[in-house]
């Protein structure tokens, strides 16, 4: 076991010491451990800005070690549940319930877009009060897409995508607040709705991982695939120091 495992370890238990005993397995640890570090790198905490793998570890293992100094650590445990949406609105597809994953595709691509902008907002400086009223100020899908991410400096990605986000969001607000238009079986304008919801719901995999490239590249500066294959090992070797 390396260096850096054990360094881990022990700030393992002190976190394991630190959740009113409750009882925490280590793979729900590292997970929070990985989860907190990746939100240190979007908000500017961590600076991951162009290292190389060996100083990129370094940068994350000191950060760890920082938290591993405190004697009790406080901290809030938010559940983030962005991936269960993912895989709710692909089983929604799976059994043809198309509105049900709209609503949760969409939900999933609203979270996206704010978390980008707080995120890019905090690492600028902006203070709490200023994001809100950023957000107050442009309450829109399309300013989001557009003005915001112009004012914070950040490119838009592809109009293509764009317009199926907003076309999205709006097929979740008309069913939800009760705005569409009556569907008639067999009849013409009807089937042209659902071949376009099919079509929509059928971009949305490739839409989602091009977004999901987008915040790897512009919030994580591309270090997900390094982060990603680090906690694996660590995983890998946390479990190998158990079973001796």
């Amino acid at each position: 076991m390396d260096v850096t495992a054990l360094a881990l370890e022990a700030y393992l238990h002190i976190l394991e010491a630190s959740v009113n005993d409750q009882s925490i397995d280590t793979h729900q640890l590292l997970a929070f451990v990985k989860s907190s570090v990746l939100n240190a790198i979007r908000t500017g905490m961590l600076d991951v800005a162009n290292k190389t793998d060996r100083e990129l570890q370094r940068a994350v293992f000191s950060y760890i070690a920082e938290w591993g100094k405190e004697p009790v650590l406080t901290t809030h445990l938010n559940l983030n549940y962005t991936n269960e949406l993912l895989d709710e609105a692909l089983n929604a597809v799976e059994r043809e319930n198309g509105l049900l994953a709209i609503i949760l595709y969409a939900t999933w691509c609203e979270h996206w877009i704010n978390g980008i902008i707080t995120s890019i907002a905090q690492r600028q400086g902006m203070t709490g009060v200023q994001i809100e009223k950023l957000f107050k100020g442009n309450r829109s899908l399309f300013l989001k897409y557009t003005k915001v991410l112009d004012g914070l400096g950040l490119p838009r990605f592809d109009e293509s995508i764009r317009e199926a986000l907003l076309k999205l969001a709006k097929q979740r607000n008309d069913f939800v607040h009760y705005k569409w238009e009556s569907l008639i079986v067999d009849d013409l304008a009807s089937l042209k709705w659902f071949e376009e919801i099919d079509q929509l719901l059928a971009s949305m995999p490739a839409n989602i991982e091009a977004l999901k490239d987008y915040e790897n590249h512009h919030i994580y500066f591309g270090v997900i695939p390094y982060i990603d294959r680090l906690f694996e090992r660590l995983a890998e070797q946390l479990a190998r120091q158990t079973q001796k």
